[in-house]
């Protein structure tokens, strides 16, 4: 199935690859087309993953409908901490979230609560981590060349699934909260061993494919209730509207009280020791990405009303080719303001998408002396294989 657009009928099929004709509409400068069918592809990719199965023996049986019973098809994929453990085996054990995203920072909602991130993988990319030894330092310094996950094929002649790796971010969930409008699970923040259930407020989705240069796209998604997009008109009806109070932006906080995007800012309404970070959008959405998003979620209101994948919206999805010896990034910002809350810096090359950050991922390698060290640019945009690695017990 080939990512050119939405289908008449929502279905849990993955789109293995995006169509064959958006590096040409790239080169050829028909952007605008061109990010619309990296928009259909993403959306077909955040339902199809989300799309709720169980198990069946050793199979796992897809609902009959995206509003159905069962965990969306994500739920239980291996998280990076499983896949680089040295020992090689998947422990059966507590789901532990990490509590710090990828620059290290803290997010915390309006309530004052630590947001929890995770980092899954499917089957073919846990595999390929596992099979070529990439979990241990030692296994990435005697790789040969560049590292190159499996990717995605559609045409006739075969068919496959590509490596993907999903980011996730969750917000612990009260009784104030509107939980019908999440995707939920229950997991353990650090530092408290008690089991809460969490909400899911942001989702990147990395996919490899065949028919782009950096072979990677970067889907990424958002809560419609987490930020206050003051610049992005409201959605005709039948799609849901977000709540009046986002969960990450107190609109009555002053910007001395509440500074934007600051890991140290407090609410003074929450009192002197509690953190609530004053999340903003520092650029916008692009307008046809918000008039597709209002489209899809109106069609998933209208066929699959009970799903929370309704309350979602896509912020964009990027890849690039090459003009030359240059990347050409389309489209050439994309930022997630919960998985990437301090980073949103478009004067920054690292801070205007996740193509141009990840294309110098490195691999360990070994100099001289027999010291590790990161080779960038040979992780196939894959920090955590650097990122996660697990010293030997």
């Amino acid at each position: 199935m080939e990512g050119a657009v939405l289908p008449d009928k929502l279905t849990p099929c993955l789109p293995l690859d995006v169509n064959k004709s958006l590096k040409a509409n790239i080169l050829d400068g028909k952007l605008d087309q061109a990010v619309r069918q990296l928009d259909a592809f993403g959306w077909q990719m955040f339902i199809a993953l989300n799309w709720p199965v169980e198990q069946d023996g050793d199979h796992l049986r897809f609902a009959k409908r995206l509003a159905g019973p069962g965990a969306p098809r994500w739920y239980g994929w291996p998280t990076t901490d499983d896949v680089f453990k040295v020992d090689g085996d998947v422990p059966e054990g507590r789901h532990v979230l990490s509590d710090r995203q990828a620059d290290t920072r803290q997010l915390w909602d309006q309530r004052g609560q630590r947001v929890g991130f995770e980092t899954q993988m499917n089957r073919v990319a846990r595999d390929a981590i596992r099979g070529a030894n990439l979990y241990t330092a030692e296994g990435q310094s005697t790789a040969l060349g560049r590292i190159l996950f499996p990717w995605g094929l559609a045409d006739t002649g075969e068919k496959r699934l590509g490596s993907t790796v999903i980011k996730l971010a969750w917000k612990a969930l009260g009784a104030q909260d509107h939980r019908e409008r999440f995707f939920r699970r229950a997991a353990e923040m650090p530092g408290s061993p008690e089991q809460r259930e969490f909400g899911l407020v942001g989702m990147h989705i990395g996919y490899k494919l065949s028919f782009l240069d950096s072979k990677w796209v970067w889907i990424t998604f958002e809560h419609i209730d987490s930020v206050a997009d003051m610049e992005e008109p409201a959605c005709p009806a039948p799609a849901p509207p977000p709540l009046a109070e986002p969960l990450f932006h107190d609109k009555q906080c002053s910007r001395e009280d509440c500074p934007k995007n600051d890991p140290e800012s407090k609410n003074p309404r929450l009192g002197p020791h509690h953190k609530a970070t004053q999340v903003v959008r520092d650029v916008p959405i692009r307008p046809e990405t918000v008039d597709f998003n209002c489209k899809v979620r109106a069609l998933l209101h209208t066929h699959a009303p009970g799903s929370p994948a309704q309350y979602y919206k896509l912020v964009a999805v990027q890849s690039a080719v090459r003009r030359g010896d240059k990347w050409q990034y389309v489209p050439s910002y994309s930022q997630n303001t919960l998985l990437e809350t301090y980073q949103q810096n478009p004067e920054s090359e690292d801070g205007r998408g996740c193509v141009q950050c990840h294309l110098r991922a490195p691999l360990k390698a070994k100099n001289a002396s027999g010291a590790f060290f990161d080779d960038g640019g040979r992780g196939d945009f894959m920090y955590m294989l650097t990122r996660r690695l697990q010293t030997k017990p």
